[in-house]
């Protein structure tokens, strides 16, 4: 029988998990088998009765052994929590990694007394990792011990902060509630710290300019509405309709070059004599929308008319769109882009977008790092060092709702790691400038000095101004209206002797000094670490919108069962290449 060569390579766990007299078997993740009773289950979680309740596979023989259930949940989590409703056990729940991995369980299967003793265990370890116990419930929405553990992190803010794991599995604005909480500059008793009192961005209301979006073509949606030239052809051979009721009339050779998969899913649009589409419902159609001599191949899809617009005119040879200075429009097309393998448009979006990040670097940031634009994500990343750690800190947009906590910690890592680079250097700068100072940045008096005679006296000021203000922007650019030079000239006015050039004359060696100074800071810069690029997982607002359970019989017989989310709500995860 299958069941008895899977038994011989699964592990059995020991007491109460071993007895003779349990009616059913589960079989945890790593492949470890707890003999158990159906009762105390069924008694324990109302999830479990549920899946208990349900016919079970027909079976030759009622003598052999019991069905065995496979569960998501690794073998030291299904011990934990079994021990917490098990009569003759004690839930060994001394381990945060096992007190996180049974809370979480326990939420799952709506365990209530499994649930209490979990957060109970959660509690004592607030004041030993704070950090930890915040991010694991705000993953599952526990307000009031987040409220507990972050007022706890606040007694230990002024240490430093380091990463914690957990920090990948909650989002950056969770993350970013917890600083500001720190910082005492909110409102801290109406705060909630597991969600955002914000809502969600939409794609008008980014970069201060956006208009609303034009809905007339909505006004009469029973109407076939015809997109504008080069897309309105009734003797083209396909059709494109969009999310409004927008219809793209194109040549189906020019979908297949464009959009491989747009083509693969172009279908006969449907007539009186043929079958519905089972995908999807057809839209309104007016006769005069079909050339005539044979049936338009059609496809619907989910972008609206304005973003299909922008992507066929990228592709068409004739014409080119006019793309709003929106970097969230821009994110839209370039995800749309993949999805249709549109190779072209994806290449031209990727070097528009580092046009568009001066606009708003951060928002940049954010969008590209969700998409897992690396490239681009790092490009915006160097551009926030025009930026203090504070102005970071403090920024909130929305999309931080959606991206893991861990990508905001490395970016202020990276923020903070730049500006300690710059101050380790000081000396190396000053050995150096006083290089470039012998080969013309000097003073002709021998009272005026640095670092001796061939330093002028505003120099070391100057030095100390600009790591002042790079420890706290760590962006050295070259450019003449650059900040910095104008500090560096007014320093150099104030601090000049009487037989230092005057302020015409001082100029040229003032700029000789700032870009000596601006060369050097950048290779400094360049050296720092990037923040750290792979895979990680994407938290969401609800957990699991069903629990999908694998029923073996002891013939072998197998029956996939889906029950309905527990009432109680938990983080659900997707793995998304997204950034660090």
């Amino acid at each position: 029988m299958l069941l008895d060569a899977e038994m011989t390579l699964n592990k059995s766990c020991s007491y109460p998990y071993d007895r003779d007299d349990a009616d059913i078997t589960l079989r945890s993740s790593n492949d470890t088998l707890f003999k158990v009773h159906r009762i105390i289950l069924v008694m324990a979680s109302p999830v479990f009765a549920d899946m208990f309740s349900l016919p079970q596979p027909l079976t030759q023989s009622a003598t052999r052994e019991q069905p065995v259930v496979d569960l998501t949940e690794n073998g030291k989590t299904l011990r934990a929590l079994l021990d917490t409703c098990y009569p003759v056990a004690i839930a060994n729940l001394s381990d945060l990694d096992i007190v996180h991995s049974t809370l979480q369980a326990a939420i799952k299967y709506d365990m209530p007394k499994s649930i209490s003793l979990a957060k109970h265990a959660l509690r004592r370890f607030v004041l030993k990792e704070p950090l930890r116990v915040y991010a694991i419930a705000c993953k599952l929405n526990l307000e009031q011990l987040a409220k507990a553990a972050a007022a706890q992190e606040l007694a230990v803010c002024s240490r430093k902060q380091g990463y914690v794991k957990e920090l990948n599995e909650i989002s950056a604005g969770c993350y970013h509630r917890l600083l500001q909480y720190c910082k005492k500059r909110d409102d801290w008793e109406a705060l909630v710290f597991c969600t955002s009192k914000h809502g969600t961005g939409s794609v008008d209301q980014e970069d201060g300019g956006g208009k609303e979006s034009d809905t007339s073509i909505l006004n009469h949606p029973s109407d076939p509405i015809i997109a504008t030239a080069p897309f309105d052809s009734l003797a083209a051979s396909a059709e494109i309709i969009t999310s409004d009721g927008v219809r793209f009339l194109v040549d189906k050779s020019f979908v297949a070059m464009a959009s491989p998969p747009l083509a693969d899913r172009l279908a006969p649009v449907e007539t009186e004599d043929s079958p519905s589409q089972p995908d999807a419902e057809s839209p309104p159609r007016s006769p005069d929308l079909t050339s005539g001599s044979s049936p338009r191949v059609s496809v619907v899809i989910e972008e609206d008319s304005k973003l299909l617009d922008i992507l066929l005119r990228l592709c068409h040879p004739s014409c080119l769109p006019e793309i709003p200075e929106n970097l969230t429009v821009v994110a839209q097309l370039s995800e749309a882009a993949h999805r249709y393998q549109m190779e072209k448009v994806i290449k031209f979006l990727h070097v528009l977008w580092v046009r568009y990040v001066p606009l708003n670097p951060f928002r940049a940031f954010l969008l590209a790092a969700s998409h897992g634009w690396t490239t681009q994500a790092r490009y915006a990343a160097r551009a926030l060092l025009r930026e203090t750690i504070d102005t970071l800190e403090d920024n909130y947009l929305p999309e931080m709702e959606s991206i893991p906590a861990r990508m905001y910690y490395h970016l202020l890592t990276y923020h903070k790691q730049c500006g300690q680079a710059i101050l380790a250097s000081d000396r190396s700068w000053k050995a150096r400038l006083s290089n470039e100072i012998q080969q013309g940045i000097r003073c002709n008096s021998s009272y005026c000095g640095s670092y001796g005679s061939d330093a002028p006296r505003w120099v070391t000021p100057a030095i100390t101004r600009l790591t002042d203000w790079l420890v706290e922007r760590p962006y050295a650019g070259s450019s003449t209206n650059n900040p910095m030079l104008a500090t560096v000239l007014q320093t150099a006015i104030k601090e000049k002797c009487s037989s230092c050039p005057g302020p015409d004359k001082l100029i040229p060696h003032v700029m000789a000094f700032y870009h000596s100074f601006v060369s050097f800071t950048q290779a400094i810069i360049d050296k720092v670490s990037r923040p750290p690029l792979h895979n990680t997982v994407l938290i969401s607002e609800y957990p699991f919108s069903f629990i999908r359970l694998n029923v073996t019989s002891h013939d072998g017989s197998l029956a996939t069962v889906d029950f309905i989310e527990s009432p109680i709500k938990e983080a659900r995860h997707r793995v998304d290449p997204v950034l660090m």
